[in-house]
C-alpha cells in the first residue's frame, strides 16, 4: 500500500512539475514580447492569426464565412488566401457560362480522374484566382461559387465537373474525364 501512495504521489508532483514548467514558460514568452517596443507589439496584433500554407481547415475563425452546407472537413481556400493579401477581394466568381467556355477550351485531358480534376482546376484558378472551398470527407470536392448569393456553384468532383443549385437541386453534367458533356 505504502509503495502505491509513493508511485501515486510521484505522478502527481511529476504532473504539477510539469503543468508548472508549461504555465512558465507560457509567462516568459509573454514577458519577453511586454519587454520590445511598442512598434513591434502594434505590427504582431494586426497581422494576420491564420496558420502558415498549406491552408488547413479553419472553421474556428470568426473571418471566415463557412458555409454549413459544404464538409466539416475542407478549406475555405478564396476567402483564406483574400486575408493573406494574395488575391484581390474582388477576384472573380466562375459563372456556369464561364466555366463551360473554360471545359470547352480544354483538349487532351487526362483519363485519369485526379489528373484531369488538377488540370481542370488550374484552368479554373486562372480565371477565378482559387476554389471557394476545397475539400470533403472521403469525396474531394473543389467548389467555385457562380456568385455571392451561393446558391449555385461548379464542383469538381470524381473526375467531373457539375454546376450545381442548392434551391433546385438541380445537377447539371459539364464535363467528364471521357469527355461527356451536357452542352
Amino acid at each position: 500500500m505504502t509503495r502505491k501512495i509513493s508511485i501515486i504521489t510521484i505522478m502527481a508532483f511529476a504532473l504539477a512539475c510539469f503543468i508548472g514548467c508549461s504555465n512558465g514558460q507560457d509567462t516568459s514568452v509573454s514577458n519577453n514580447t511586454n519587454k520590445k517596443g511598442k512598434d513591434e507589439a502594434t505590427t504582431k496584433s494586426t497581422e494576420p492569426t491564420l496558420p502558415e500554407y498549406p491552408y488547413s481547415v479553419i472553421i474556428s475563425d470568426d473571418r471566415v464565412v463557412k458555409d454549413p452546407e459544404l464538409p466539416e472537413a475542407g478549406n475555405y481556400v478564396k476567402q483564406l488566401k483574400i486575408l493573406y493579401g494574395e488575391i484581390p477581394a474582388d477576384a472573380p466568381y466562375l459563372t456556369k457560362e464561364k466555366a463551360i467556355e473554360i471545359c470547352q477550351g480544354l483538349n487532351d485531358l487526362p483519363d485519369n480522374m485526379e489528373e484531369f480534376e488538377w488540370e481542370v482546376t488550374k484552368a479554373f484558378n486562372a480565371y477565378a484566382m482559387a476554389p471557394d472551398f476545397e475539400g470533403g470527407s472521403g469525396i474531394m470536392h473543389r467548389i467555385y461559387y457562380t456568385d455571392e448569393s451561393r446558391n449555385t456553384y461548379i464542383d469538381v468532383m470524381y473526375g467531373a465537373v457539375y454546376y450545381r443549385n442548392r434551391i433546385t437541386k438541380e445537377m447539371e453534367l459539364i464535363l467528364d474525364t471521357d469527355g461527356t458533356t451536357n452542352q
